[in-house]
């Protein structure tokens, strides 16, 4: 994906109407990330409390056992009451072992649904841009930045006005005046033209201030051609 496309992406994803449930959507995946982690700690925990508990119980036998050995009692296969203080404490932490066991199976269930989900997410908005791109390409492909007459249209000349049905005959200090005041117009309507010309000529581009966007320039030059064309026909 090129830098102006993904550029464009962004600028699409952050408008998105999903944006607010699909980031939802991940903020309630990151919490169940930290529970379920802190789930299987205390699982883990309480696997090797149960270990440790079993192990002080065959312990507590042995001396049990060394000590009826010495004294030359025998073995009293009754629990004592030591032995069914630690058989209890492992029935609890049992009990905790399966809450928190059954709580993170559930857990991961549901962050495989919102992980399934996010996924859907992800595949739909990327088609929604797919079709939002390709449109846009359809939009400027019907207008080419290069055509003249789309970017700037040429202004049209005045319109010339109807002569009156029944003129009044100028006088001849008007005529002169007259005269004098369109000979001035056509003469600076031909130097503007001429110049216009001999600029865009001679050198086309150093002469117009461009923006480095091809786009805008291209209706820069449009726009001075047009007006070229204008004071030329004027100037005739």
């Amino acid at each position: 994906m090129s830098e102006g496309r993904k550029e464009a992406f962004e600028i699409f994803k952050r408008d998105y109407i999903h944006s607010d449930t699909v980031e939802k959507n991940k903020r309630d995946l990151k919490n169940r990330y930290a529970d379920a982690k802190s789930l299987g700690e205390q699982v883990n925990s309480s696997r090797l409390k149960i270990n440790k508990l079993k192990t002080r119980i065959e312990q507590h036998r042995v001396r049990r056992s060394v000590q009826g050995l010495m004294n030359g009692e025998e073995d009293d296969a009754h629990m004592d009451p030591e032995e069914g203080r630690l058989r209890q404490a492992i029935e609890d932490e049992k009990a905790r072992y399966k809450h928190s066991f059954t709580e993170l199976r559930s857990l991961k269930t549901e962050i495989e649904h919102l992980q399934h989900f996010l996924e859907k997410s992800k595949v739909q908005m990327q088609k929604d841009f797919e079709i939002w791109w390709a449109e846009q390409a359809s939009i400027n492909m019907a207008q080419p930045p290069n055509d003249v007459r789309a970017a700037w249209k040429t202004p049209p000349l005045s319109p010339i006005r109807p002569a009156q049905d029944n003129p009044r005959p100028p006088s001849a200090s008007r005529r002169q005046r007259d005269d004098r005041g369109a000979g001035k117009m056509s003469s600076r309507l031909r130097a503007e033209a001429q110049i216009a010309s001999s600029t865009l000529t001679m050198n086309p581009t150093s002469s117009i201030p461009l923006t480095g966007d091809s786009r805008a320039d291209a209706d820069i030059r449009a726009f001075i051609r047009a007006r070229q064309n204008l004071l030329q026909q004027r100037g005739k």
